[in-house]
């Protein structure tokens, strides 16, 4: 993995933690609004997360829309190496060892790896979105059983 992949792979971990824990079962209101409340805490005291979270949205869209556009319009192989001559000198008659595809092997996985960084990408766009609006629901919720419980 090159070092410019663990970061999307970091970010996408992070999130699906924090969406992992808003979507479990609250035992209780006060559990759920410890939890909402601790979040909004950290993402709204902290500037420098926000930013952060914000930066990764954009490196994660531009990486999102650059493999698409090299899964799109794949750069061809380069031509395969001219075949070798027939025989070998020192034996005569004797067939060469075939060739080996090397130039097909690099463009495909040229094309896996960027169908991985596509779906990481990708996939951590949608969870950061749908972290952002679990935590508005959870945040609602909390709130529309609170004023439920004094009334």
């Amino acid at each position: 993995m090159l070092p410019g992949d663990v970061l999307p792979v970091a970010s996408l971990v992070v999130q699906s933690l924090v969406c992992l824990l808003l979507v479990i079962p609250m035992p209780s209101n006060s559990v759920r609004g410890m939890i909402v409340g601790g979040l909004n805490r950290i993402w709204d005291q902290h500037p420098a997360i926000r930013s952060a979270a914000a930066l990764l949205c954009v490196f994660n869209a531009f990486l999102f829309i650059t493999e698409l556009r090299r899964l799109s319009w794949p750069e061809p192989p380069p031509p395969p190496p001219p075949p070798p001559r027939r025989g070998m000198p020192g034996l005569p008659g004797m067939p060469p060892p075939p060739p080996v595809n090397d130039f097909a092997c690099e463009f495909q996985l040229g094309l896996f790896r960027s169908e991985r960084n596509a779906y990481m990408s990708g996939f951590s766009l949608f969870i950061y979105f749908m972290m952002r609006r679990l935590l508005e629901i959870q945040q609602m919720l909390y709130k529309a059983r609170k004023a439920e419980k004094e009334a």
